[in-house]
Protein backbone atom coordinates (compact mmCIF):
# COMPACT_ATOMS: atom_id res chain seq x y z
CA UNK A 1 0.00 0.00 0.00
CA UNK A 2 2.90 2.47 0.65
CA UNK A 3 4.47 1.67 -2.73
CA UNK A 4 2.16 3.99 -4.71
CA UNK A 5 2.93 7.22 -2.71
CA UNK A 6 6.64 6.37 -2.83
CA UNK A 7 6.51 5.95 -6.63
CA UNK A 8 4.59 9.23 -7.02
CA UNK A 9 7.09 11.08 -4.81
CA UNK A 10 9.98 9.52 -6.75
CA UNK A 11 8.44 10.60 -10.06
CA UNK A 12 7.97 14.17 -8.77
CA UNK A 13 11.58 14.36 -7.55
CA UNK A 14 12.82 12.98 -10.90
CA UNK A 15 10.70 15.52 -12.79
CA UNK A 16 12.01 18.44 -10.69
CA UNK A 17 15.61 17.23 -11.10
CA UNK A 18 15.17 16.89 -14.87
CA UNK A 19 13.66 20.39 -15.18
CA UNK A 20 16.42 21.85 -13.00
CA UNK A 21 19.13 20.21 -15.10
CA UNK A 22 17.44 21.41 -18.31
CA UNK A 23 17.29 25.01 -17.03
CA UNK A 24 20.92 24.84 -15.92
CA UNK A 25 22.03 23.61 -19.37
CA UNK A 26 19.95 26.31 -21.08
CA UNK A 27 21.54 29.00 -18.90
CA UNK A 28 25.06 27.65 -19.48
CA UNK A 29 24.52 27.62 -23.26
CA UNK A 30 23.79 31.38 -23.25
CA UNK A 31 20.31 30.92 -24.69
CA UNK A 32 18.79 33.16 -22.00
CA UNK A 33 21.12 36.09 -22.67
CA UNK A 34 19.97 38.71 -25.14
CA UNK A 35 22.86 38.87 -27.54
CA UNK A 36 26.33 37.53 -28.16
CA UNK A 37 29.64 39.35 -27.80
CA UNK A 38 32.29 38.59 -30.43
CA UNK A 39 35.93 39.68 -30.74
CA UNK A 40 36.42 40.85 -34.34
CA UNK A 41 40.15 41.43 -33.89
CA UNK A 42 39.54 45.16 -34.34
CA UNK A 43 37.22 45.37 -31.33
CA UNK A 44 34.16 43.73 -29.87
CA UNK A 45 30.64 43.66 -31.26
CA UNK A 46 27.34 42.73 -29.67
CA UNK A 47 24.95 40.81 -31.92
CA UNK A 48 21.31 40.07 -31.16
CA UNK A 49 17.93 39.22 -32.65
CA UNK A 50 15.21 40.93 -30.64
CA UNK A 51 11.42 41.10 -30.82
CA UNK A 52 9.27 43.54 -28.82
CA UNK A 53 5.50 43.97 -28.82
CA UNK A 54 4.45 47.64 -29.01
CA UNK A 55 0.73 48.15 -28.34
CA UNK A 56 -0.43 51.49 -29.73
CA UNK A 57 -3.74 53.17 -29.04
CA UNK A 58 -4.82 56.50 -30.52
CA UNK A 59 -7.88 58.08 -28.90
CA UNK A 60 -8.87 54.66 -27.58
CA UNK A 61 -8.60 52.95 -30.97
CA UNK A 62 -6.00 50.22 -31.54
CA UNK A 63 -3.45 51.20 -34.18
CA UNK A 64 -1.53 48.71 -36.29
CA UNK A 65 2.01 49.49 -37.37
CA UNK A 66 2.79 49.22 -41.09
CA UNK A 67 3.92 45.78 -42.29
CA UNK A 68 7.35 45.03 -43.82
CA UNK A 69 8.76 48.52 -43.17
CA UNK A 70 12.28 49.50 -42.09
CA UNK A 71 15.77 48.26 -42.97
CA UNK A 72 16.61 44.64 -42.13
CA UNK A 73 19.86 45.83 -40.49
CA UNK A 74 17.90 47.99 -38.04
CA UNK A 75 14.51 48.13 -36.39
CA UNK A 76 11.75 46.97 -38.73
CA UNK A 77 8.37 45.22 -38.90
CA UNK A 78 7.16 41.96 -40.42
CA UNK A 79 3.68 40.43 -40.67
CA UNK A 80 3.14 40.03 -36.92
CA UNK A 81 0.92 42.75 -35.45
CA UNK A 82 2.93 45.53 -33.75
CA UNK A 83 6.10 43.48 -33.24
CA UNK A 84 9.36 45.41 -33.52
CA UNK A 85 12.16 43.27 -34.98
CA UNK A 86 15.83 44.12 -34.61
CA UNK A 87 18.89 42.11 -35.60
CA UNK A 88 22.26 43.69 -36.17
CA UNK A 89 25.68 44.30 -34.64
CA UNK A 90 26.66 47.14 -32.29
CA UNK A 91 30.11 48.18 -30.97
CA UNK A 92 30.71 46.77 -27.49
CA UNK A 93 33.06 47.71 -24.61
CA UNK A 94 34.21 44.39 -23.14
CA UNK A 95 35.83 46.00 -20.08
CA UNK A 96 32.69 47.89 -19.05
CA UNK A 97 30.36 45.15 -20.28
CA UNK A 98 28.27 47.67 -22.18
CA UNK A 99 27.04 48.46 -25.67
CA UNK A 100 28.73 51.68 -26.82
CA UNK A 101 25.74 53.13 -28.72
CA UNK A 102 22.26 52.00 -27.64
CA UNK A 103 20.40 54.52 -29.83
CA UNK A 104 19.58 51.88 -32.51
CA UNK A 105 17.67 49.95 -29.80
CA UNK A 106 15.38 52.85 -28.84
CA UNK A 107 11.73 53.32 -29.74
CA UNK A 108 12.70 56.63 -31.37
CA UNK A 109 15.10 54.83 -33.73
CA UNK A 110 12.35 52.35 -34.57
CA UNK A 111 9.79 55.05 -35.38
CA UNK A 112 12.40 56.90 -37.45
CA UNK A 113 13.22 53.71 -39.39
CA UNK A 114 9.58 53.07 -40.28
CA UNK A 115 8.92 56.72 -41.19
CA UNK A 116 6.94 57.99 -38.18
CA UNK A 117 7.74 61.69 -37.68
CA UNK A 118 9.12 62.76 -34.32
CA UNK A 119 6.83 64.71 -32.03
CA UNK A 120 9.64 65.76 -29.69
CA UNK A 121 9.56 69.51 -29.12
CA UNK A 122 6.20 69.87 -30.88
CA UNK A 123 3.58 72.10 -29.30
CA UNK A 124 0.04 70.79 -29.45
CA UNK A 125 -2.86 73.21 -29.00
CA UNK A 126 -6.04 71.94 -27.42
CA UNK A 127 -9.25 73.61 -28.50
Amino acid sequence: MRLKPTLILGAIVLLIATLGYSLYQTYQSGALRAGTVTDTGAGYIWTAHLHAYVPISICGEAFRLPVEVGPLTGPHTHEEKNIVHWHDKLPYDKERGAILDTRPLTLGAFFEAIGVPSMVGTTVEVA
